[in-house]
């Protein structure tokens, strides 16, 4: 992991604990409202992990003064994101930088003053 990968993780990231198990973990930017790397385990899917982790990074933003959040989603996990309010944006290719290519969906919701969440 280079360095620079390191501090983006410390200062950026967050984790989902259940039963001293990481369930899931979320990234946000609070300088673009970029959201990023939302995971949950498996085994912890359909069991509110995934709405906490997008509630928590959500409730940041707000407290951050940002009137917009923005992601790419996979073509899987874009149904969660629209019950969420997220609205699709277009098709993009997402590229890592281990290579890995996926199809994407950019999606955004905009974010209403006054929501404490």
């Amino acid at each position: 992991m280079s360095e620079a990968f390191a501090r983006r993780v410390e200062e950026l990231f967050y984790v989902v604990d259940v039963d001293a198990r990481m369930a899931g973990c979320g990234m946000i930017d609070l300088s673009t409202g970029k959201i990023d790397a939302v995971f949950v385990r498996p085994e912890y899917m359909r069991r509110g992990v995934g709405r906490a982790i997008m509630d928590h990074l959500e409730h940041l933003a707000l407290r951050a003064g940002l009137a917009k959040l923005h992601l790419e989603a996979t073509l899987n996990a874009a149904p969660f994101y629209l019950a969420l309010g997220f609205q699709p944006e277009g098709d993009k290719l997402y590229r890592s930088s281990l290579g890995v290519s996926l199809a994407c969906v950019s999606m955004s919701k905009p974010l209403r003053k006054g929501w404490e969440g």
